[in-house]
């Protein structure tokens, strides 16, 4: 039988599996459900869960957290990339390498990648902005691992930085989402529909955002 790691149990009425981080399994259930209903159902969704643990694990190890050594890989907006020490003054972008000074901390290049995403999103907002007919808003950086982006109600957007280690496709999602929610704070049918509108292949997107939410702990 499966090991279940956290069963948690709410007034719901259906049961739902999840697949954390760290490759547990998670089971949500209705507060007075038997447990060999449950056991019941975890061996039912046996391979999926098996499948999905493997992913996770995979993924866990191929994106290891960042450290400063010659030749180590991470994804830059989605393209592997390679850390080199070099005698220069700054972080330096060439082809699919980062030259960084030899003196170089996990802080300083974090500062970096967060000044490169900077200027894709300055230019994806723009561009969506005037595709939804909205004036262009002002546009920060955000820091913390619980959400790629955010609308106030200043209509002000927030980027997670660590969008920087995820696709360009992922990365307009998160600018056009966010820009609907300029006009719509919900997540109603209308919001998804104005999503929709620019990006039908939304739910692609958002599938590859779960899957590699990995990113968000590598730095």
């Amino acid at each position: 039988m499966l090991k279940i790691d956290q069963l948690i149990r709410t007034r719901r009425r259906t049961l739902s599996l999840e697949i954390n981080k760290d490759a547990e399994l998670i089971v949500r259930a209705p507060l007075y459900m038997p447990q060999i209903q449950i056991d019941h159902f975890v061996a039912e969704k046996a391979q999926w869960i098996l499948t999905h643990q493997e992913r996770v694990r995979r993924e866990k190890k191929r994106l290891s957290p960042i450290t400063l050594t010659e030749g180590f890989t991470f994804p830059l907006l989605g393209r592997p990339c390679s850390l080199h020490f070099a005698n220069v003054g700054s972080i330096q972008l060439v082809g699919d390498s980062l030259c960084i000074p030899r003196g170089a901390t996990l802080n300083s290049l974090a500062q970096w990648l967060g000044r490169y995403l900077l200027v894709l999103l300055e230019d994806r907002v723009k561009f969506y902005a005037a595709r939804l007919q909205l004036p262009v808003p002002p546009i920060k950086l955000a820091n913390g691992k619980s959400r790629w982006g955010y609308c106030n109600y200043k209509n002000e957007l927030g980027f997670n930085w660590r969008l920087v280690f995820c696709s360009v496709e992922a990365v307009d999602y998160v600018v056009v989402h966010e820009l609907c929610h300029i006009q719509n704070k919900s997540h109603n049918r209308l919001f998804w529909k104005a999503v929709e509108s620019i990006l039908p292949d939304r739910k692609e997107r958002e599938r590859w955002l779960r899957i590699n939410r990995r990113v968000m702990d590598i730095l």
